[in-house]
């Protein structure tokens, strides 16, 4: 792969990770305007959530860019859809229980599991509609 091949892949994943952060953010001000979430009892701030969000989607953007080539490989896309989904699900905990660092073990657990069950799937789904949206018609 060519260095601007790489180059879009890290920018287009870099992008598609700042517009989930920007849709999980829009999530997380409609939740802390009507009051549904724990995280002021936490003592975290609406700031501080979404920080983590874009943080998660730009770092979660950035590796999986740098890694696409192990798309190319079965195991190296399950590991691809394992990192999406660690930072998808583990985006989502963030309003419930704060920032990463004042997560409870039993978040931890359940971040691991989620990832572990729907990671795979995630990867093997993304590299099919890839191949399919690359195929000649």
């Amino acid at each position: 792969m060519g260095i601007r091949a790489a180059e879009k892949n890290v920018s287009v994943a870099i992008l598609g990770g700042a517009l989930l952060a920007t849709v999980y953010s829009a999530y997380a001000v409609f939740v802390f305007a009507t009051g549904m979430t724990a995280s002021s009892e936490l003592g975290v701030s609406l700031g501080q959530i979404l920080f983590c969000y874009y943080a998660a989607g730009l770092l979660g953007g950035t590796v999986i860019g740098l890694l696409q080539p192990l798309g190319a490989s079965l195991l190296g896309t399950i590991f691809l859809g394992c990192v999406g989904v660690a930072c998808f699900y583990g985006s989502f905990a963030v309003l419930d229980h704060g920032p990463f660092w004042m997560w409870p073990h039993s978040v931890w657990k359940s971040v691991a599991l989620i990832t572990g069950i729907l990671g795979p799937w995630a990867g093997i789904l993304t590299r099919r509609a890839y191949r399919n949206a690359m195929a000649p018609l």
